[in-house]
């Protein structure tokens, strides 16, 4: 960053040797034009002490009883004819109320210049113009040139490099170049208090070098003002910082032409103001910086190029674009690709494009603690070269909000993140918006939020809740269209997701990816697609993994059916909606489904057989081999083999539900004797009690009289049998049943 006790030390300077300078500073003899209208420069008797030399300081005013306006001119004939009176101490022009009085340099060639040894001032109502011809002021002892009359270099040279240049020092002052060359020092575009100063370019070169300290500034002290006009040629700056509203208000407007500065501030000091207006040329600085220090200041792009390109290893390279306050973009271009853009660096700061072209390097939005910055995109096209930080630090928040356009940010190995340390959001309504990867709430303590809500977003990886335990990140999908490769839903953090509209079409998604990851992928509406595969936790149970359906459709689907929605930690809910799945796996023992309506249909699953993961009571090895669904409960009550025993009841029996012949009954009873032997139907490995009670006279029983008869459990074949020794014989008649031991 910039030492900014550089510039303000300058201009206090700038007022001590002013106010010393002005115009006594240098002792010299007085010599005033005492002419009552105008003429030639070298003719002796137009003066008080006769034809101008160098030991002389030189005023053209209005002086006692001249009360006409009048120019005073140079021409070739002078530069040639009389060289000596070219070179003077001091030269002083200015007027008084109406009436103006003028030097005026015209065609006195480019190899004499009228040299002004010491100072040069123009005050109210004074003009000096230069045509064709050199004027070279140098200013011993850091001289101090004020101009609060009107300075037109319209061909030919003007140095003023060895001192200083108020344009609008205390009153009204204006400097046109309209062509030719300008060899400044250090400028100053209103001055004191109360002063305007007015400097247009409208073609030619103005370059600001020198012994002093070659900086430009733009609305100086108190309730200065200072206006810059670039509607051609070129200004450079490039030796020392600009600065728009230091103190005062300032501001710069290009049309057309070039400035070429190596440091800008906008609205640079408490109090200063300041804007930077581009309609078409090109303004390139290898930093910008936009209400810093307490000021404000702001940048409106209506067209032309706006460029940040700090040169390495140059003196004060500066430090990127700074925005404090608002950047507007309407058309044209704004580029910073050489080093970083902060915005909301310290305070508050926004960039917004309407319809220009934006290219960014490395970009920080809310950089510092109580920080905020704002990147809105409402058109245009927006590429950043590298990585995107949204609330970068702790108490630092950004947000970036597009509504239109294209946002780019796809360089391998940079990301968007939304909060860093501090907290990020972005939101996506319009427009298209390409990224290399994003996270979404990426270090200890931070949170990002990225929602969803229209357009089509095209972001390759997306992490929430990204790379620490404390990390929180949530992201809304209201609308619009969603691809990618990766999404993880709570990696090492806390993350969720909640789809309630539009379409995601995503190739892996884990959800609670790796140790204490926690994630949450919530579907209410809209269309989830997962062409290779949906995780939930990790096959150690580390992680945690929470899928809810209740509305939409979640597809894990692909053209060759080998997607795979895996439960390996965490819970499947299934509430409403319609799930469609290739391969669902579900083998691990902290992996949970639940279902209490909704539509699940899958060509495969992968199960544990002794688990029952739809809670019906049947086990899933059970349901799989009788080509029942082992994750949906409604099948457990039918009757599918239609024995008049529920699917349930014949798992639990162990018979075969698929099979009428199979069923657990009592198959015969038949006498022998006085004997009964009573045969039935069982399952391999159940236990059967076969119970009786005894009848009434009129052939009724009593069901809940039936006591044990005989207990056996069944180990081979799919029958048994007891004979009921005595049984023919009692009165009246017994009745038999079989039962479960539990």
């Amino acid at each position: 960053m910039k030492i900014e006790w550089r510039s303000f030390w300058f201009l206090s300077a700038l007022v001590v040797f002013g106010n010393l300078l002005i115009p006594a500073g240098v002792e010299a003899q007085i010599n005033s034009w005492s002419s009552l209208s105008g003429g030639k420069w070298e003719l002796g008797a137009n003066w008080s002490a006769g034809a101008p030399t160098s030991a002389e300081s030189i005023l053209i005013t209005n002086g006692a009883m001249i009360l006409s306006p009048k120019t005073v001119n140079i021409d070739s004939t002078t530069s040639s004819g009389s060289p000596s009176t070219m070179t003077i101490s001091n030269l002083t022009v200015s007027g008084s109320g109406l009436i103006h009085n003028t030097l005026f340099l015209q065609s006195a060639g480019l190899v004499t210049p009228l040299h002004i040894l010491n100072e040069l001032t123009i005050t109210s109502g004074g003009t000096l113009s230069i045509t064709n011809s050199i004027v070279q002021v140098d200013g011993v002892d850091l001289g101090f040139f004020p101009d609060d009359g009107a300075i037109l270099l319209d061909t030919g040279t003007m140095i003023t490099s060895n001192g200083y240049t108020a344009v609008g020092y205390n009153g009204k002052g204006n400097l046109t170049v309209a062509d030719g060359t300008w060899k400044a020092g250090g400028v100053v575009v209103g001055y004191n208090v109360g002063s305007a100063g007015t400097l247009t370019i409208a073609g030619g070169t103005v370059t600001l070098s020198g012994i002093v300290p070659p900086y430009l500034q733009v609305g100086g002290p108190g309730a200065a003002t200072g206006t810059v006009w670039l509607t051609g040629g070129q200004l450079t700056t490039t030796n020392f910082e600009s600065d728009i509203g230091i103190f005062g208000v300032g501001q710069a407007i290009v049309s057309n032409g070039t400035w070429r500065a190596i440091d800008i501030k906008i609205g640079s000091s408490t109090g200063g103001q300041g804007t930077l207006t581009l309609f078409g040329g090109t303004a390139a600085a290898g930093s910008l910086e936009i209400g810093s220090a307490n000021g404000t200041g702001s940048v409106i792009v209506a067209g032309g190029y706006l460029t940040i390109t700090p040169t390495p290893g140059s003196f004060f390279a500066g430090s990127g674009l700074v925005v404090e306050n608002p950047v507007v973009l309407t058309r044209g271009s704004l580029l910073a690709t050489n080093t970083a853009t902060l915005i909301g660096n310290t305070g508050g700061g926004s960039l917004t494009n309407l319809g220009g072209s934006l290219t960014l390097n490395n970009i920080i939005i809310g950089n510092a603690a109580g920080s905020h910055g704002t990147l809105a995109i409402a058109g245009g096209t927006n590429i950043l070269t590298a990585s995107v930080t949204i609330g970068a630090n702790v108490n630092a928040t950004g947000t970036v909000l597009v509504t239109g356009g294209q946002l780019v940010a796809t360089n391998s190995g940079f990301e968007v993140v939304l909060g860093n340390g501090g907290s990020g959001e972005m939101t996506v309504s319009n427009g298209t918006t390409r990224a290399n990867g994003v996270r979404v709430g990426n270090l200890a303590g931070s949170h990002g939020v990225l929602t969803l809500a229209g357009g089509t977003n095209d972001l390759s990886t997306i992490y929430v809740g990204a790379f620490s335990s404390s990390a929180t990140g949530a992201v809304w999908m209201t609308g619009g269209r969603l691809s990618n490769s990766l999404l993880y839903v709570g990696y090492q953090g806390v993350g969720q997701m909640t789809v309630s509209n539009g379409t995601s079409l995503l190739h892996d998604v884990f959800v609670g990816a790796v140790t204490g990851g926690q994630g949450t992928l919530t579907c209410v509406g809209g269309s989830s697609s997962m062409y290779s595969s949906l995780t939930l936790g990790t096959s150690d149970c580390t992680a945690t993994g929470t899928v809810i359906v209740a509305g939409g459709n979640l597809f894990v689907t692909n053209a060759a059916h080998t997607a795979v929605f895996e439960v390996d930690s965490g819970t499947f809910i299934l509430n409403s909606g319609v799930v469609d799945v290739d391969i669902f796996v579900m083998t691990n023992p902290c992996a949970h489904f639940i279902r209490s309506g909704g539509a699940l249909l899958y060509s495969s699953a992968v199960l544990s057989s002794n688990r029952d993961d739809d809670g019906d009571g049947i086990s899933n090895g059970y349901e799989q081999d009788h080509n029942f669904d082992p994750l949906n409960a409604a099948d457990a009550n039918a009757d599918a083999d239609g024995d008049g025993m529920s699917n349930l009841q014949e798992f639990l029996a162990g018979t075969d539900a698929t099979n009428s012949a199979s069923s657990f009954r009592i198959t015969s009873e038949v006498r022998t004797g006085s004997n009964v032997l009573v045969t039935w139907m069982t399952g391999i490995g159940k236990t059967n009690a076969l119970q009786w009670t005894g009848g009434t006279g009129n052939g009724s029983f009593a069901t809940n009289n039936f006591a044990n008869l005989f207990i056996v459990t069944n180990t081979v074949g799919t029958t048994t049998n007891y004979l009921d020794v005595g049984g023919a014989t009692n009165k009246p008649a017994r009745y038999y049943r079989v039962r479960l031991v539990p």
